[in-house]
């Protein structure tokens, strides 16, 4: 698991707060089988990205079309809550996951909402975020104030003052 650096995480901190790289809403969503235990997909969920927990969670239960359970869990944050939920997600992303979403931009964003999907499993079983396409995901949207053009360039920005972070380290310790 990557542990930001302080100088890593007032870079990015500066570039969430910045007035070009605003978000307005930030949401974790994922659906739960019957089968599968809501307890421990919430607490991966909230030790993985620990500003889950001041978040507003809201659960709701539907009948699948199989007459099976399924539970919407929904962690909802907005405005300082977003940021600090993003700053949780994007250091616990690998160089490789932000490279993937960094190349992949233009299909995660719909006008000023960012789409990413994690793997829910991995997320359980080895408490860390990697992306993933498909079903048994946990979905999580961003919705920046600003217009495309600029969040597109704000998230660029931060991707490569992190690879330029990381290899300056990675540098110093050869």
């Amino acid at each position: 698991m990557k542990v930001p650096s302080s100088i890593e995480y007032s870079a990015l901190r500066r570039y969430l707060e910045s007035e070009e790289m605003k978000i307005s809403l930030l949401t974790i969503s994922v659906f739960c089988h019957e089968t599968e235990d809501l307890g421990k997909i919430r607490k991966s969920i909230e030790l993985v990205i620990p500003s889950a927990v001041e978040g507003e969670i809201r659960s709701d239960q539907v009948k699948g079309h199989f007459g099976n359970y399924i539970t919407l869990l929904e962690y909802r944050f907005s405005k300082s809550l977003a940021v600090k939920a993003f700053q949780d997600i994007l250091n616990k992303l690998s160089s490789a996951d932000m490279i993937v979403i960094i190349t992949t931009l233009s299909e995660r964003m719909e006008k000023s909402k960012l789409y990413l999907r994690f793997d829910k499993q991995y997320l359980v079983a080895k408490e860390e975020l990697t992306l993933k396409e498909g079903n048994d995901v946990v979905r999580i949207m961003v919705s920046f104030n600003g217009p495309y053009k600029e969040v597109i360039k704000e998230l660029k920005q931060i991707a490569s003052n992190r690879a330029m972070h990381n290899e300056a380290r990675s540098t110093k310790l050869s």
